[in-house]
């Protein structure tokens, strides 16, 4: 594993929860030797990451002038005593990433210019991004997630900071080439915000599923043509665990909960069913 997070040519997809990934990282860089070659360049010199809430860190804070309840407490109290954007009392994986690779914090990209120098790292995730544009649920007549920025929008801010940056491709060629790219998770919103509005089980399978996965095949793609060359896609976590989800989708059924997590199985089974696409993704880029 330690081998294929410093191949700059490979395609990195590690399919599992954000915990797992976690585990990993930290693992890896227990050794002193290895946390030494990352910050001398050696496998990564900067992280640009694109997503949803678990992944912004202030853009949707700074789009919206700080109106937003991320902007409020107990939002950031624990580690950076002040709210920062963040939906989280603390850091999330972006910033364990940058600490353990002896990088700085990213920089969210509307804060202003200082998230336009992607040789620091970017971060484009915005809270309660989609997958999917809306016109999509428009064309099929699916309800609409709340009107947001997609995933398609933050791969166009990156061209755009390329196009602002780099007078060449061999600029930023190299750069490129040494930075850790993360997709997602993103695709949740895709879900739940037409779940809670009445879109079945089965139209979720079979019209949301695929498409969401073209749009993470399309931003791969996308990413590889502009210089990628290193790139993480995490699964979605567990949506039967999630609060909003477990308040609108309430059982007294005895199995209708899992016995261990109490969390709503058929909706993780849902999420599990998503998940394996994605591994079949990786088996097809591979």
């Amino acid at each position: 594993m330690m081998a294929s997070l410093c191949l700059s040519s490979s395609i990195v997809l590690l399919l599992h929860y954000l915990k797992f990934i976690i585990i990993i990282i930290f693992s890896l860089l227990q050794s002193s030797q290895l946390r030494s070659a990352m910050a001398d360049c050696n496998c990564f010199c900067s992280i640009i990451t694109f997503g949803g809430s678990m992944a912004d860190n202030g853009n949707l804070l700074y789009y919206l002038h700080y109106q937003s309840a991320v902007g409020y407490p107990p939002n950031g109290e624990t580690f950076f005593g002040h709210p920062t954007g963040r939906f989280s009392d603390g850091r999330i994986i972006s910033d364990f990433l940058a600490e353990w690779m002896g990088l700085p914090f990213l920089p969210a990209y509307l804060r202003g210019p200082d998230g336009h120098d992607f040789e620091k790292g970017v971060n484009f995730a915005f809270g309660g991004a989609t997958a999917l544009n809306t016109s999509f649920f428009i064309d099929h007549g699916l309800p609409l997630p709340v009107k947001n920025i997609s995933l398609y929008d933050q791969i166009g801010w990156f061209r755009d900071m390329l196009h602002d940056h780099c007078s060449s491709h061999s600029d930023c060629g190299h750069m490129l080439s040494r930075t850790l790219f993360i997709i997602g998770p993103v695709g949740e919103n895709d879900i739940h915000m037409p779940l809670l509005q009445g879109t079945t089980v089965h139209q979720i399978k079979t019209i949301i599923y695929p498409a969401i996965i073209q749009s993470v095949v399309s931003a791969i793609e996308t990413l590889i043509e502009l210089g990628a060359r290193t790139i993480v896609v995490p699964n979605l976590h567990p949506g039967g665990c999630v609060p909003l989800i477990l308040s609108a989708f309430q059982s007294s059924g005895q199995d209708y909960y899992d016995k261990r997590t109490g969390c709503i199985k058929w909706l993780n089974e849902l999420t599990e069913f998503y998940n394996q696409l994605l591994q079949d993704l990786e088996a097809n880029l591979c």
